[in-house]
């Protein structure tokens, strides 16, 4: 056999390799530059389009997955809890981080949750759990000063500490019909998080306990078999606001409408007024978007790990030399 045309045979397969990598590495970049177009939390629904805004809740179910997946643990400084969400989710929550990350405040939300992880799975520990003053402690230590919690348990403590100084946010909607049937609709996110892979996670298991504490139980009044009941849901939502309204001091608490813009919020954490407009993000089609991307992780996921294992075996296979054999070669020819 020619040598001649073995290695004509071999370079005509590395070509090959190189522009199907080099497609697929430009798919890649451009996915990623339309992902990077929407912000963290989902595209701003006043100002993007359904592709923009569908894309971007895509993007943010990645980033979710890789960030359960894979958490990362960036260096903060240390600083104090001095905010509490108590709005239930779905409330304008994510809208919310937004603009106060944009006043300067490090909310911890669905994004940077994994970073706690231990400590919600200390907080839950169901034999000795973390009292609450060291759990809101050791939060700020990790250089969040802003806890997205509607537990009744850290609202009581909290008050019972004036010391502290630490103020509420209650969250709202237009009306508690709206907001139940918006969660109605997204409920099902829980049970895609309580499936494989992400149960298979133990650092996530104390995040799930959270959630389920949050979304099953306070969310339905302690009746997660109604989560999707959408009159059950608004009982809870007026029930929830009752609550809060009767266990907060007036000057600790600020009931807060997004669409209420930034005058009210500033006024109450004494901080300038932007000249920029209250973000809305994170609407239904992003949310729809981001949890029809992780239910399709949760049956994807094998074909993903062989498909990967495949092509890391054929990067290697290239990288330390092996190409097509001679008859691999003659059959091309």
């Amino acid at each position: 056999m020619d040598p001649n045309i073995v290695i004509a045979g071999t370079s005509r397969s590395h070509a090959m390799f190189s522009r199907k990598l080099l497609v697929g590495l430009l798919l890649v970049l451009t996915c990623a530059s339309t992902m990077r177009a929407a912000q963290i939390g989902g595209a701003d629904t006043q100002t993007s389009s359904w592709f923009v805004r569908t894309f971007s809740g895509i993007s943010e179910g990645f980033r979710l997955a890789r960030k359960a997946i894979l958490p990362e643990a960036p260096q903060r400084l240390p600083t104090k809890t001095k905010l509490i969400s108590v709005g239930f989710a779905r409330t304008g929550t994510t809208s919310f981080v937004t603009a106060l990350k944009q006043l300067g405040y490090t909310p911890c939300h669905d994004n940077e949750v994994m970073e706690v992880a231990d400590l919600l799975a200390q907080r839950f520990n169901d034999t000795h759990p973390m009292p609450v003053g060291d759990f809101l402690h050791e939060f700020g230590a990790r250089g969040f000063d802003v806890l997205f919690w509607f537990s009744y348990e850290i609202v009581d403590w909290v008050v019972q500490h004036p010391e502290v100084d630490i103020k509420f946010v209650l969250t709202y909607r237009d009306s508690g019909r709206k907001w139940a049937e918006s969660w109605a609709s997204v409920a099902h996110g829980m049970d895609i998080l309580s499936s494989r892979p992400f149960i298979w996670i133990e650092s996530f298991h104390g995040v799930l306990k959270a959630y389920k504490h949050l979304l099953w139980g306070i969310q339905t009044q302690g009746r997660p078999e109604l989560r999707r009941d959408v009159d059950a849901l608004e009982e809870s939502y007026y029930k929830h606001i009752e609550r809060i309204r009767a266990m907060i001091p007036p000057d600790k608490l600020l009931e807060f409408n997004l669409n209420q813009g930034w005058k009210p919020l500033c006024e109450f954490l004494g901080t300038p007024v932007p000249d920029t407009q209250m973000p809305h993000v994170n609407d239904r089609v992003v949310m729809q978007a981001l949890l029809a991307t992780l239910g399709m992780i949760t049956w994807i996921w094998p074909v993903v790990a062989l498909l990967l294992a495949y092509c890391l075996l054929v990067v290697v296979r290239r990288l330390i030399g092996f190409g097509p054999d001679e008859n691999t070669a003659k059959k091309r020819l």
